[in-house]
């Protein structure tokens, strides 16, 4: 609800933002297949990279997010789990 958010708050460029421009949908991501996480770690106990929820080439999540000053590729950085470089 939007009385549970502090004034000193920015909500924007988030999925549920009224105000986003873009819509999320299946097709953004190279895979939602949940099992690919059950693989084994890396040989130094990394987990292991896979296509579980990165983004997929032409997804509009690309470039969406608002800087944060955090690391990024691109103009903006990416709404996701994962910044696409």
């Amino acid at each position: 609800r939007d009385s549970d958010i502090p004034a000193t708050t920015t909500s924007t460029h988030n999925s549920w933002d009224a105000d986003s421009t873009f819509t999320v949908a299946a097709d953004d991501f190279l895979s939602l297949d949940d099992t690919l996480l059950l693989g084994p770690r890396s040989s130094d106990g990394s987990l292991p990279v896979v296509d579980f929820m990165r983004l997929a080439d032409g997804s509009d999540l690309i470039d969406a997010g608002i800087d944060a000053s955090s690391a990024h590729g691109g103009s903006a950085p990416d709404v996701g789990c994962f910044e696409r470089y």
